[in-house]
């Protein structure tokens, strides 16, 4: 029996990033105010490997509720508030997200059916 392990890190703000079984696998780079990527869960289910996060916009410098999906970046929202996805999840062909948004008063709130 081989088993799978999967780490993340808040150490370097520039890159996305998750480790497997040791080996570094980088969902996002960038460089400057525009690269702050940071993961906040991960979520596997088969082959497939969801993370979830935040990101800016390097267009509008706005903040990113985002998740991968095996690598793909998918902007779940973004606003002038603080945006961020925090958790993730999926049941059989749906992807769940809770997310935190920070603008005039906090908001908890999650996305579903996301496939």
């Amino acid at each position: 029996m081989s088993s799978v392990i999967f780490n993340f890190s808040l150490r370097d703000r520039s890159r996305a990033i998750y480790w497997k079984n040791r080996q570094e696998v980088i969902l996002a780079t960038g460089s400057g105010i525009h690269a702050t990527w940071l993961t906040g869960s991960i979520f596997v289910a088969g082959n497939d490997v969801y993370v979830a996060g935040v990101s800016i916009d390097p267009n509008t410098n706005e903040p990113m509720a985002v998740y991968w999906k095996n690598g793909q970046m998918v902007i779940l929202a973004k606003g002038e508030t603080f945006t961020q996805a925090l958790a993730i999840a999926v049941a059989g062909n749906d992807v769940y997200v809770a997310a935190l948004f920070i603008g005039e008063g906090t908001k908890r709130s999650y996305f579903e059916g996301l496939v």
